[in-house]
């Protein structure tokens, strides 16, 4: 006997587009909070040093510092040796998501979003 079901994950049916804020929400709020300050509930209970978000572009001279972040979500700007590194790497999970769902935005697309969002959040 042959089943025809589908994984859910493996859907054809187009999904509702994931913004940057979203996509912040579901993978970075436990460790970042909710506006980027560094005191998700991750962060705290595990006592972890998590930077604060609101202050990238402070840090860089004013400047959003776009192509840094956007290497280091992707997994592409990894510790030298010996280093450590507390962030999980996102690149792969958002491009596993591309090839899942049709209609999911590719790791890039993902990436750049969350960027544009942590644009909205920087304080001067």
């Amino acid at each position: 006997m042959r089943h025809n079901r589908r994984h859910p994950a493996c859907s054809s049916r187009q999904i509702r587009p994931v913004s940057g804020a979203d996509t912040f929400g579901v993978h970075c709020v436990q460790c970042h909070g909710p506006l980027g300050e560094g005191d998700g509930p991750e962060a705290v209970s595990r006592h972890l040093a998590v930077p604060n978000l609101r202050t990238l572009a402070r840090r860089n001279g004013g400047t959003f510092p776009a192509d840094a972040v956007a290497s280091y979500v992707n997994g592409t700007d990894m510790p030298a040796a010996h280093g450590y590194r507390n962030m999980p790497v996102w690149g792969p999970v958002f491009d596993t998501t591309s090839q899942l769902l049709v209609g999911a935005k590719s790791a890039t697309q993902r990436i750049d979003a969350v960027l544009d969002h942590l644009r909205t959040l920087q304080i001067e």
